[in-house]
């Protein structure tokens, strides 16, 4: 929404600017595709979230690492650790329904 108001008074609300909308949309399809368990999108998510975080280190925009900064990190790690959990376990939940045991 902030974003959006930032469009309309053409000049940046709190921070944000327009690019924050295709900063939100990247994110939306990053979400969308780790809950279709893609586990290269959700690398792809902690590689662009570690990006954006590096970025305001280095701009100096003070609170660049806080407490929800380490929060969201340990969610998408823990959606890597989901996805490539769910495909090893459905990998061997297919060997035992074929009757492969390994």
């Amino acid at each position: 929404m902030l974003a959006v108001l930032s469009l309309i008074y053409q000049k940046p609300v709190f921070g944000l600017n327009g690019w924050s909308l295709v900063d939100a949309g990247l994110f939306a399809v990053v979400a969308w595709r780790i809950h279709k368990m893609s586990r290269a999108w959700s690398i792809v998510g902690l590689l662009l979230y570690l990006l954006e975080v590096g970025e305001r280190l280095v701009s100096g925009v003070g609170g660049a690492v806080g407490v929800l900064t380490i929060v969201f990190i340990l969610g998408f790690v823990g959606a890597i650790r989901g996805t490539f959990a769910f495909h090893r376990y459905r990998k061997v939940e297919g060997q035992l329904e074929s009757g492969v045991t390994g």
